[in-house]
């Protein structure tokens, strides 16, 4: 149901639609030889909810989601190969704790990782206070990130052709 709404009812504009499909194309041609599936990873720091008290700062660790992806990498998709991640973010620093903490040889795409990374989110950010984030088309870029990180994370308007996340790894509370 969710699948049908999010192909028929939901749909990015043209121009959208053109920036997902160039960012697939480019996760598409990044993925070593031989891999056709990857796992998602995304980490939402702008809102700083929710809260986890269970933890010094009230964040999950990075490591936390580098375990889950691994740990999900090798139960779904193989055991003799380094993960696959594609990894999304409001904050450039998680980004980064997450390249730096991953254990293990993985590779790493990204928004940031395409000719489009001027729709990767430039900093983190409160829903509350998004009308203050910048001009309306700072606005409308940072939207269109989103959308295009949404895309990848879930496989959201992917063709048959195109190689969908076999898990995504993230924080609901």
């Amino acid at each position: 149901m969710a699948q049908q709404s999010f192909l028929q009812a939901i749909l990015p504009n043209n121009d959208t639609m053109e920036i997902i499909q160039g960012a697939r194309q480019q996760l598409n041609t990044w993925l070593p030889l031989g891999y056709d599936a990857y796992i998602s990873v995304h980490i939402r720091r702008g809102d700083k909810k929710p809260r986890w008290p269970a933890y010094p700062d009230n964040r999950i660790p990075v490591t936390d989601y580098s375990m889950a992806a691994e740990q999900g990498w090798y139960r779904l998709v193989s055991n003799n190969s380094s993960p696959a991640i594609y990894f999304a973010s409001d904050s450039s620093q998680a980004m980064a704790d997450f390249r730096t903490t991953s254990s293990w040889s993985s590779t790493i795409f990204s928004l940031w990782d395409t000719k489009y990374s001027r729709y990767a989110s430039s900093q983190e950010y409160s829903q509350s206070e998004f009308a203050a984030y910048g001009s309306e088309e700072t606005r409308i870029q940072a939207t269109r990130g989103m959308i295009v990180d949404f895309a990848l994370l879930s496989g959201a308007w992917a063709s048959d052709s195109n190689i969908r996340p076999s898990a995504i790894v993230c924080a609901i509370r």
